[in-house]
């Protein structure tokens, strides 16, 4: 018997003494290490050598064994396929309650505004383009320009300091 046979004799002898504890141990570590396992394995799967070994594999043994596999992976597929389909009908039944809401909130929106225009109308606080623009220009002045009484009472006008937009601003009349 060689040395490498005895070695097996004796782990074997072991492995039978303490087969059930042993298994406790490999249970053990594998809750323990699981999702590290998971990944090494999933890494060696879809690693390039997987990949070539599988493809010469299937190159050489174009019989049963690579007519399962293309069984198997056109079934991926498939069942890939179906639910992408599924998901994108999904999305699109979102996608169409969402565009229904959106339209919803703009009729409403709109007819809101008519009734604000016609009622601002009947009481005359509707506020004609001029006056939005006048607003504006009183609104600006005030934005952009610092006021600075003048020692005879009169307000001055003078550029913000710092604004940088006032430098763009022509000062008016």
């Amino acid at each position: 018997m060689t040395v490498s046979n005895k070695l097996k004799e004796y782990y074997r002898a072991y492995y039978q003494k303490h087969k059930e504890r042993l298994k406790e141990y490999a249970r053990q570590y594998y809750q323990k290490h699981k999702e590290e396992i998971k990944r090494k394995n999933n890494a060696f799967y879809h690693s390039h050598k997987y990949r070539n070994a599988m493809y010469y594999r299937n190159k050489v043994n174009s019989g049963q064994v690579a007519q399962y596999v293309k069984k198997r992976n056109q079934r991926i597929v498939n069942t890939k396929i179906s639910i992408l389909l599924y998901s994108l009908s999904h999305q699109k039944e979102i996608l169409d309650e969402k565009r229904k809401r959106d339209e919803l909130r703009k009729k409403k929106n709109r007819e809101g505004a008519k009734k604000r225009y016609y009622k601002q109308k009947e009481e005359g606080t509707l506020r004609t383009y001029q006056d939005r623009r006048d607003y504006l220009r009183a609104y600006n002045k005030e934005y952009y320009y610092r006021k600075r009484k003048q020692s005879n009472g009169e307000l001055q006008l003078l550029p913000k300091d710092n604004n940088h937009r006032a430098n763009m601003v022509v000062k008016s009349k």
